[in-house]
């Protein structure tokens, strides 16, 4: 089943890609679990995880070294969706290098609306992880009030689907960008999960066919985390790499 289901995203992929190369990096979990403690060395810091998830967790937050320090606690609990990041608000009184932040796992599915995090595949998991550690990345850069203000403007539709957009092309960004696709292109196309989870997922976040497009073209743009979106490089920073 996982190799038909490989076989039908390889075939999307180079569809889409119309001779044009696209490297494509499909996270196999044993790679990771042979240096499992490796990674626990370089990435474990300051980190809380369930042992069930730890290989996943792990090899999600080595993509994102600007993390390796910072404090995160993934646990199992209830969500609105598969999974859900923030701070706590005990740590918004704090500063902003003394932060906890929370990632919660959704055990029972999403709302009895989506996805059981079990049913993923472990690429698929590590970029579903690493779209809520883009999440953190993204409040590391705010005051506590900008995190607050943030929180307030996500109650809006508009502001709410700029911002999952945007941290989905921070994972991009972070080399996930085919774990993402993986993950987006089972739910939309090959999960159980309701139509309505679905939809919302076409609504708020970016589609396959955008998540491959960004990857192709990840290195000509630069996050600007005050305005939550990306800007394109100047011909001066493109040449000067």
């Amino acid at each position: 089943m996982k190799k038909l289901l490989l076989i039908c995203l390889l075939a999307n992929l180079f569809m889409w890609a119309d001779a044009q190369f696209i490297a494509v990096n499909y996270l196999q979990k044993d790679s990771f679990t042979n240096h499992l403690e490796a990674l626990k060395d370089n990435y474990g810091m300051n980190k809380i995880i369930p042992p069930v998830l730890e290989t996943e967790c792990l090899t999600a937050l080595q993509f994102y070294p600007e993390l390796k320090t910072v404090n995160i606690e993934f646990r199992f609990g209830k969500a609105s969706t598969t999974m859900s990041s923030r701070p706590t608000l005990s740590s918004l009184l704090k500063n902003r290098n003394k932060r906890l932040y929370i990632v919660t796992i959704n055990q029972d599915g999403a709302s009895k609306l989506g996805l059981k995090w079990n049913e993923l595949s472990f690429n698929q998991t590590v970029g579903w992880i690493g779209h809520e550690l883009g999440h953190i990345l993204h409040y590391t850069q705010k005051t506590n009030g900008g995190i607050l203000w943030m929180g307030y403007k996500y109650s809006f539709a508009r502001y709410k689907r700029k911002m999952e957009r945007f941290t989905d092309q921070l994972a991009i960004g972070h080399n996930l960008g085919f774990a993402l696709y993986d993950g987006t292109e089972y739910t939309l196309n090959c999960s159980n999960a309701k139509k309505s989870y679905k939809n919302n997922a076409k609504i708020f976040y970016l589609k396959p066919n955008e998540i491959l497009q960004k990857s192709y073209t990840r290195d000509s743009v630069v996050a600007n985390y005050r305005k939550t979106k990306f800007s394109r490089k100047s011909n001066v920073m493109a040449c000067l790499k």
